[in-house]
């Protein structure tokens, strides 16, 4: 890992002097980076990764809101070879790990319980459901269809940060660092929402600043359009990051044919996504547990 690191460190110092564009340099170290994390820490071993996982696998097979049995838990009949394997995972080694990615699907299955990720919304995990669903259809071992789906996030991840940085007027270099960050790739590389999340926030965060900053012209139906389904998708993805569309009203009014239109749609916009919130809130309360006495997640 030292090794490779210095290896990274002379390249960087390269492209650099040789005036590579900032994008360019992340995708240079992005890509292996990402890819070393993916193979590098086994399926299950980043923090709840594995009801990450169970939450995805009930929504590929088209169940968006979980269920609740007769004892109050929330979950879904899933393989039983992902209930094997999310257990003791911290000390998996990769024998085991590879040996998880060979074992054929028994088709037995049997009610497992995840409470604390019955609460996302499916949106939270728009690029893995697509890779779940494929090794799915192809009847692949459960851990191995995880792993697909681990690696279209890691595309995503990596599509999204290439055009934040692209487009941020200024502070590219910062934004490379924080994408470059150990933790941030693990989540890159993880089947959970975070992964996601940060990326999408960080390319919302950008591309206002870009028509803020850089941008001359209009605002166009494809800039809306994109404004708009990155407003909601942020929102949904985890409720803490609704704020950040107050951003849109930091957007010049001369980029808009009127003012008045500028309002009508930033407005209608954050509506939007609190009205969604709200409705999703409400379907996700029947699954907040009592954890601890005295503490009533609910309220």
């Amino acid at each position: 890992v030292f090794l490779i690191e210095l290896v990274f460190c002379v390249l960087v110092r390269i492209l650099v002097k040789k005036k590579f564009h900032i994008e360019n340099i992340f995708l240079t170290m992005a890509i292996p980076l990402g890819l070393l994390f993916l193979v590098g820490i086994p399926m299950g071993a980043n923090p709840d990764e594995y009801n990450h996982f169970a939450r995805v696998y009930e929504i590929s097979s088209g169940h968006i809101i979980s269920k609740v049995n007769e004892n109050n838990d929330s979950g879904r009949e899933l393989p039983v070879e992902l209930i094997e394997h999310a257990v003791n995972t911290s000390n998996l080694t990769y024998t085991e790990a590879y040996n998880q990615t060979q074992n054929p699907n028994s088709g037995n299955t049997v009610f497992y319980g995840f409470y604390n990720t019955a609460l996302y919304n499916f949106i939270s995990y728009l690029p893995i459901i697509p890779g779940v669903a494929l090794g799915r259809a192809l009847d692949l071992p459960v851990t191995l269809t995880g792993y697909i789906g681990k690696l279209c996030n890691l595309i995503s991840w990596i599509v999204l940060l290439y055009f934040a940085i692209k487009k941020l007027p200024f502070f590219k270099e910062f934004l490379l660092f924080i994408a470059l960050l150990p933790i941030t790739i693990a989540e890159a590389t993880a089947i959970t929402a975070d992964g996601f999340t940060f990326a999408m926030s960080a390319f919302y965060i950008s591309y206002i600043l870009h028509l803020i900053y850089t941008r001359k012209d209009k605002i166009n139906w494809k800039d809306n359009l994109i404004l708009i389904l990155s407003t909601i998708i942020i929102s949904l993805c985890k409720i803490i990051y609704l704020p950040l569309c107050l951003l849109l009203l930091l957007i010049p009014d001369d980029r808009y044919t009127s003012k008045k239109k500028k309002y009508i749609i930033n407005i209608i916009t954050i509506l939007v996504a609190i009205v969604i919130n709200l409705i999703w809130l409400k379907i996700a309360s029947r699954f907040l547990v009592k954890l601890n006495p005295g503490v009533n997640s609910h309220d």
